[in-house]
């Protein structure tokens, strides 16, 4: 989603990831703002609950994203202690301001 302007509202169009990828709030992004993209990239939804099985989702929002997995010093320093299946790394993800479809779809307060 990085070809659009950030801190802009966003209208995303795709449908719940499927064969195991990603979780229940990932969305595998066929359009932005009615726009198809060449290659669809799949997003997590922050903010609703989960995606239903094939079926078209559109939500209007934005970009944002989170910090993810153990930094390397700390997983040294807690002498392997914890673990995480992810690297340290940023994540986007998406917050959903409204939903367009489906109407069961509801955004967590």
């Amino acid at each position: 989603m990085s070809d659009f302007v950030a801190s802009r509202t966003l209208e995303i169009e795709g449908r719940r990831t499927a064969n195991g990828r990603g979780t229940p709030y990932t969305i595998n992004v066929e359009k932005i703002n009615g726009k198809v993209l060449k290659t669809p990239i799949s997003i997590e939804i922050e903010n609703i609950g989960q995606l239903p099985k094939d079926e078209t989702v559109i939500l209007r929002g934005y970009e944002t994203g989170r910090m993810t997995g153990i930094p390397e010093r700390v997983y040294k320093e807690e002498n392997d202690q914890i673990h995480s299946s992810m690297p340290f790394q940023f994540v986007r993800t998406f917050r959903s301001t409204r939903v367009i479809t489906p109407s069961s779809l509801k955004i967590n307060k």
